[in-house]
């Protein structure tokens, strides 16, 4: 299992810094001192966001209406109107 890696120390809060690397394959381990991505540090909130608003195009508008039909679909589900399964279909399928 993967897991994402954390963006801060646990014990004083401080930015992380990747310093090795490694190929599952054959093993090779590169060390040095690695800067992650813009995204990677972002929290999963926002970074769902982001993904949303690419999805979209840009379109904020967009972004607005599938935060709509997502509550609709949770409320469907909290009535007992669908089924968890589908509750989770729909809501990939935005």
């Amino acid at each position: 299992m993967k897991y994402k890696a954390p963006g801060k120390c646990p014990v004083c809060g401080e930015k992380l810094s990747i310093t090795k690397l490694g190929c599952p394959k054959c093993s090779t381990a590169i060390e040095g001192d690695f800067q992650p991505c813009e995204f990677c540090r972002l929290p999963e909130e926002d970074l769902e966001f982001v993904k949303v608003f690419l999805r979209c195009r840009g379109n904020i508008k967009d972004v607005e209406q599938k935060e709509t039909a997502k509550t609709e679909i949770l409320e469907q589900l909290s009535r007992g109107e669908i089924s968890a399964k589908e509750a989770t279909d729909r809501i990939k399928n935005l």
